[in-house]
């Protein structure tokens, strides 16, 4: 096997690691969110308050 095709694979498994530990965090962060959080959130950005009281309301959704 060259040397290419195993730093290529290598590359292709790291990416997916790395997408996933950040989908991972995300997803603990938004919900470990207090409804004072979303509150603020909601103040600060208005377009986005509805969504995330959707998600505490219902996180396994």
């Amino acid at each position: 096997m060259s040397l290419l095709p195993l730093i290529l694979i290598s590359a292709f498994l790291l990416g997916i690691v790395l997408v996933s530990a950040t989908v991972s965090a995300l997803e603990t962060a938004l919900l470990a969110l207090k409804e004072h959080h979303v509150a603020a959130i909601g103040a600060a950005r208005p377009e986005l308050a509805g969504h995330l009281r959707a998600i505490a309301r219902h996180p396994q959704r």
